[in-house]
């Protein structure tokens, strides 16, 4: 979002180069200053822009890490954490989970990648397996083909990293009983 001017709708679960145009019209039109948007894919191709365009942006929810590492911009500010920070703690937190053996379900998008391959690290560090990654499209509405893979892997437990879709996909697992219900 610019001052005076927000993203469409669409833009958060549009491809990449749809958000850096309207990226682009903002800045061209005065907006030097962007704030968002949601996916760390669009953000990606905001940054690499920004001098182009004399603008700043303010990623307040993309979490991937290329954005602070590799792909690293002075004119872009997080102000929210990294994937790699959120899964920092997740090393002691996998050590009391039951079981070795873990499936992922990510968002097929670098923020989705980026989490599944912490996660897959953090589990290996604890000595435990990830016998099964699934990456499904953003904008995914039926998780039915994923559900029956994860359920034909007979997995201890499930790393879900979907912003999009990741209500859809609890409901659908609770109806197909491959998690309890919830209350």
């Amino acid at each position: 979002m610019a001052a005076g001017s927000s993203w469409p709708k669409a833009t958060t679960r549009a491809p990449p180069d749809a958000g850096r145009r309207v990226a682009e019209k903002l800045a061209r039109d005065g907006h030097n200053l962007l704030i968002g948007p949601i996916t760390s894919s669009i953000s990606l191709a905001i940054s690499q822009n920004l001098a182009r365009w004399d603008a700043a942006f303010i990623g307040t929810i993309s979490k991937a890490d290329k954005l602070t590492a590799d792909a690293c911009n002075p004119r872009f500010v997080r102000t929210n954490h990294s994937d790699a920070m959120d899964l920092a703690m997740i090393g002691e937190w996998v050590k009391g989970i039951e079981g070795n053996d873990f499936a992922i379900l990510a968002a097929d998008y670098v923020w989705g990648q980026d989490s599944a391959k912490s996660f897959e690290a953090a589990v290996t560090a604890q000595g435990k397996k990830v016998s099964l990654k699934l990456f499904a499209p953003l904008g995914t509405k039926d998780y039915a083909p994923y559900i029956q893979q994860i359920k034909a892997a007979n997995v201890d437990a499930i790393w879900v990293a979907d912003v999009s879709g990741g209500i859809a996909f609890v409901k659908q697992a609770a109806d197909f009983n491959l998690i309890p219900k919830p209350r």
